[in-house]
């Protein structure tokens, strides 16, 4: 009798094993006002996975990049950027023979790289997250006597699509869906397709993205799509992670869009439960917490309401950006909504990153009706000119009108002054039609201490005309000991008599911070210093550190494991400037004041060094080619301040004249011990 029992479940087991294999893997789910139908929900067929690319790379094209696409999802595997590279070995190979290294560079060893990869897939929690893939769906069919059947299909980014389509500049997937009595994929009713289609043109950093949802049934249909944005921007920062996930919203007086960044470093650690904003979502589980950063539309927004909707949403690094922008101008009067979400995933076990996508709520489709959904993909770098000025070849209206100007980041300082630091990015771009962004720094630096000449040399003979009066100080100090007041006042009121000014011997260097803090605020922004050199062996990228050498394990904390020139020529230069400067007298100085400017004149060079250390060689260049004109400019100066005072010295000297002298200038006689007073 167990026996029987046994094989009785046996079958039973066999029977819903067989089933279920049969079945597609999406499931249906029953809710309160849905109906149980017979039929069964069917997949098409299965593909073969396939890639290829849109768009072009060679050096002979005009196309901005080269978009990598996978079936898998409808998905972009990578969009590889023409005219940018991985390393600055592939830049300058490139440079030398466009058409040999494009040949070449795969079999040129680890560190090249080839062309840069914009968007990538991001390996987190066992699966794989695509750059624009359609994620998921969501299906409610309503017939006539108002029964609904519904469909939640959450892993159609692991489907392989098919391939509709294809040309040098555009490629159509598309996938079905329908529902039969059986498996049988012949014999099912088409209920629903959706054709992504892609497409990119000569010299445009955008990507055209087109779904649309076609209802194939005879009832109605109410679809959700989530929809992935841009994901796996490479880490650009030398010294700190500077990706951020970006967006916009349009505010209500139709203004200029207001921009919001979230920086990588605000996710926290891997593996921690951290509240950093982002929501539990059961649409997402997969990502762990998507935080909703708004709407595109709304319709059901009251008419006294302003909304601020929701323009784009993307992924940005140091040097490069990519948006998704959702065009409402082509759904006038929609009645769908667009909710825009960010979401972490890890990317390592060490780091974690973004992802961006779009949630399509409400779309609702008659019988054998369509919906098109439109997005404009940039991807590119982030230049001021491309996004400002109509000069550039590649300049867009859209880009000025959505505010991408704003992906730039000119706030890595909190003193930093945003059009100081673009006015920088301008003179640079400028002055680099010599040839050569180093040289053209070198010119700044002489730009900036012509300006600056004339405060510089009231300056130096501030600083010497206090060294002079040091004496007469110490003498108010010791007459005005126990009066600390008194000795205030009198001390102002003689530097006021004299002619002189304490605080103007420090004013150009105050004056230069916001410059130094601005150039290097721009240098960190400036795509067009990534990877250019100042001399072919030496300081071969401007946004990068000059390392000479290498070494796998640390020699000392700031050295760490490279060897940069630049930073310790600076120290050289901060010394000597530290050691021209005119000091405090040393009559006037206390012992501890003299201790303290022996020890200046070492620990501000030992100080620059430790924080300059790994910086950008464009910002350490400016500020010791700086230094080093500034140490010229004071020893021209002083040296022009002592041969004027040798020539006033020369013309005060007293000459003897032959003769006597007048009568009221001679010496009287002394008087004798007898001398009386006639009258």
């Amino acid at each position: 009798m167990d026996l029987k029992k046994l094989s009785i479940a046996l079958i039973v087991v066999a029977a819903v094993t067989t089933a279920a294999r049969s079945a597609p893997p999406d499931e249906s789910k029953t809710e309160a006002n849905v109906s149980t139908n017979p039929k069964k929900w069917v997949g098409p067929p299965k593909q073969e996975p396939k890639k290829l690319t849109i768009g072009s790379v060679a050096h002979d094209s005009k196309y901005m990049f080269a978009v990598e696409l996978t079936s898998r999802g409808a998905a972009v595997n990578t969009i590889k950027l023409t005219h940018h590279f991985a390393t600055v070995y592939d830049k300058r190979l490139f440079t030398k023979d466009p058409a040999a290294y494009e040949k070449q560079w795969p079999t040129m060893g680890e560190k090249y790289g080839g062309h840069y990869s914009l968007l990538n897939p991001v390996a987190g929690g066992g699966k794989e997250f695509l750059p624009l893939a359609t994620k998921a769906l969501h299906i409610i069919l309503t017939d006539n006597d108002g029964k609904s059947i519904s469909l939640a299909l959450k892993n159609l980014d692991t489907k392989f699509w098919k391939l509709v389509s294809r040309s040098d500049d555009s490629a159509t997937f598309a996938y079905e869906l329908g529902r039969g009595k059986t498996t049988d994929w012949d014999q099912a009713e088409k209920v629903l397709r959706i054709t992504k289609t892609y497409t990119v043109v000569e010299d445009d950093h955008r990507v055209s993205v087109s779904l649309k949802v076609e209802n194939l049934s005879d009832m109605a249909a109410v679809v959700t799509v989530d929809q992935a944005g841009p994901t796996g921007l490479p880490r650009e920062g030398v010294r700190s992670d500077q990706r951020a996930a970006v967006y916009a919203k349009r505010p209500p007086d139709q203004g200029t869009p207001q921009f919001f960044r979230k920086p990588i470093g605000e996710l926290g650690k891997p593996g921690k439960s951290e509240s950093d904003g982002f929501v539990p979502s059961d649409t997402f589980p997969e990502v762990g917490r998507p935080v909703d950063v708004g709407t595109t539309h709304e319709q059901t927004d009251p008419p006294d309401l302003k909304p601020t909707p929701t323009l784009w949403i993307g992924h940005s690094n140091q040097f490069f950006a990519s948006m998704m922008y959702l065009d409402m101008e082509k759904h006038p009067g929609a009645i769908w909504k667009g909710k825009f979400y960010t979401a972490a995933a890890d990317e390592s076990p060490r780091t974690r990153t973004f992802l961006t996508g779009i949630v399509i709520e409400g779309l609702t489709l008659k019988a054998d009706t369509v919906k098109e959904i439109n997005f404009e993909l940039f991807a590119g770098p982030k230049k001021r000119d491309l996004f400002t000025s109509k000069d550039h070849p590649q300049f867009k209206q859209q880009y000025k009108d959505l505010n991408y100007l704003s992906t730039i980041n000119l706030k890595v300082c909190f003193c930093a002054f945003s059009w100081l630091s673009l006015a920088m990015m301008w003179l640079l771009q400028l002055l680099s039609g010599v040839g050569n962004y180093g040289v053209a720094i070198i010119l700044l630096v002489v730009l900036v201490r012509i300006a600056l000449h004339p405060l510089a040399r009231k300056s130096q003979v501030s600083m010497m005309k206090m060294q002079k009066l040091a004496p007469q100080i110490k003498k108010l100090k010791e007459k005005y000991k126990d009066d600390k007041e008194t000795l205030q006042k009198e001390t102002m009121r003689f530097y006021k008599e004299q002619g002189a000014t304490p605080l103007l011997g420090c004013l150009p260097m105050l004056l230069q911070m916001p410059i130094w803090i601005a150039l290097w605020t721009s240098v960190q922004a400036s795509v067009e210093l990534r990877h250019a050199a100042f001399l072919p062996f030496w300081i071969i990228d401007l946004a990068a550190p000059d390392r000479l050498w290498s070494w796998a394990e640390p020699v000392l904390p700031v050295i760490g494991t490279d060897f940069n020139l630049l930073p310790l020529l600076l120290t050289v230069a901060m010394f000597l400037q530290t050691k021209m400067n005119p000091q405090m007298g040393q009559v006037a100085a206390s012992d501890q004041q003299q201790q303290q400017q022996k020890m200046m004149k070492y620990m501000m060079p030992a100080m620059m060094l430790f924080i300059f250390y790994s910086m950008p060689s464009g910002v350490t260049l400016y500020i010791m080619a700086s230094t080093f004109a500034g140490v010229a400019e004071q020893a021209i100066i002083r040296r022009h301040i002592r041969q004027k005072d040798a020539a006033a010295a020369a013309r005060e000297t007293t000459v003897a004249v032959p003769g006597k002298a007048p009568r009221k200038a001679r010496p009287k006689k002394p008087k004798g011990p007898n001398w009386i007073k006639r009258g």
